[in-house]
Order: structure tokens, then C-alpha cells, then sequence
């Protein structure tokens, strides 16, 4: 279930982020942190889980800072700082979350299956 909150979080974003790039980087951090709860990070705030994440070996250094670039961003969004948000901090983010979320996700299940097929392959002598 925790997966396709994540999922239904981010897909959420995607229908605003050609319409308003702070809904997008709220929306995306609140991705990001579904990702985090269904990886069971710890923490008392997302910077947190995102350490947390990293410290575990869910995600490794550059993707953990591509995770808080997008914490801060969101963080950033929602408060009252004078920081406007344009197209190419919106294909960032992105950018950024599809990374962690291939990291994460889809290339354990893409190493699983070709060493599955690895290990069934006829050997020739």
C-alpha cells in the first residue's frame, strides 16, 4: 500500500507541474516522503528519513542529495521565501525523484530478473 501512495503522490504532481511549479514541488516532496515511509526510514522529519536512507544503503550519496534537493525545494515552496520556481527546477526535481524511485524500485527488480536468467542460461563447454 505505502508503494502506491508514492505512486498516487507523484502522478498527483505530474498533473500540475506545467500549471504551477509550487504545487509541483510540494507535491513531489510529499512523494518523496511516501517513498521514504515505505522504505521504513526513520526520522522525525524528512531531512531525517532522507539520512536515514542513505545510512542504511536504500539510496547512495548522490542520490541522497538529489532527495534533499528536493526536500528543500518543497521546504521552500511552502514557506514564504522569495524563490521562483521555473520549468528547469521542475524538470529537475523530476528528474531527481525517477532517479531515486529507479534506484530504488525498478533496479532490484531488474537485477533479480536478469540474474534469474543468468543462472538459467545453458552453458556451452
Amino acid at each position: 500500500m505505502p508503494l502506491k501512495l508514492c505512486k498516487m503522490a507523484y502522478e498527483e504532481a505530474k498533473k500540475v507541474k506545467e500549471v504551477s511549479p509550487l504545487a509541483f514541488s510540494l507535491l513531489i516532496r510529499r512523494a518523496l516522503e511516501q517513498l521514504c515511509n515505505d522504505k521504513n526510514a526513520t526520522g522525525d522529519n524528512l531531512k531525517a528519513k532522507i539520512k536515514d536512507l542513505g545510512t542504511k544503503k536504500v539510496i547512495p550519496e548522490k542520490l541522497s542529495d538529489m532527495a534533499d534537493i528536493i526536500r528543500d525545494i518543497g521546504n521552500t515552496g511552502a514557506h514564504a521565501y522569495k524563490f521562483d520556481l521555473n520549468k528547469y527546477d521542475m524538470d529537475v526535481l523530476d528528474d531527481f525523484f525517477i532517479a531515486v524511485v529507479e534506484y530504488v524500485y525498478l533496479a532490484p527488480a531488474k537485477i533479480s530478473k536478469i540474474r534469474e536468467r543468468l543462472k538459467n542460461a545453458p552453458t556451452t563447454k
